[in-house]
């Protein structure tokens, strides 16, 4: 699986927030052959887990309504097979949002790219912003288009943005 080709969104099944929104949790790994990392986003805590064994990554915690950059890779051998980046929206009370892997309960995905080619542009787009710590002050509809132009552009295209240097 190159990711390079006709990848479809991941996001499946549809999760709704109670009366009481809980806090988000956003599992974030770190072993030789899965990376989960968070982008950017303030998360309200951070807990070191302690299982697996030896342990593997952080929970962080977000508050409803919080935003949050993800970038999900898998490796093995000959190199990485499946890039994934996501832009989310930790969901409210009563709001309904979609299953992401790695967060709990779900969360509104306002940008969600899979494939390599997709995944550098999307980075290479969010950079700038998340250098300056400008990511969290982008109106939500900016993800939304962002999503609509990286999963709707020809790779051949995408591929030569990405590898445009500032």
């Amino acid at each position: 699986m190159s990711g390079d080709g006709n990848d479809t969104h991941n996001v499946t099944t549809s999760v709704v927030a109670g009366t009481e929104a809980p806090l988000t949790e956003v599992h974030l790994e770190y072993r030789s052959n899965r990376r989960y990392r968070l982008l950017f986003g303030a998360p309200f805590d951070v807990i070191d887990m302690d299982t697996p064994r030896p342990p593997g990554g952080r929970i962080a915690f977000f508050r409803p309504g919080d935003r949050f950059g993800l970038v999900l890779w898998d490796l093995n051998d000959f190199g990485t097979t499946h890039w994934r980046v996501l832009v989310c929206r930790a969901l409210r009370a009563g709001e309904t949002g979609a299953r992401v892997p790695q967060v709990q309960p779900g969360a509104v995905v306002l940008l969600d790219v899979v494939g390599a080619t997709r995944a550098r542009a999307a980075l290479t787009w969010l950079r700038p912003t998340i250098d300056r710590g400008d990511a969290l002050a982008l109106p939500d509809a900016r993800f939304v288009e962002a999503d609509f132009r990286l999963n709707n552009t020809p790779l051949v295209r995408l591929k030569a943005y990405a590898e445009v240097q500032p």
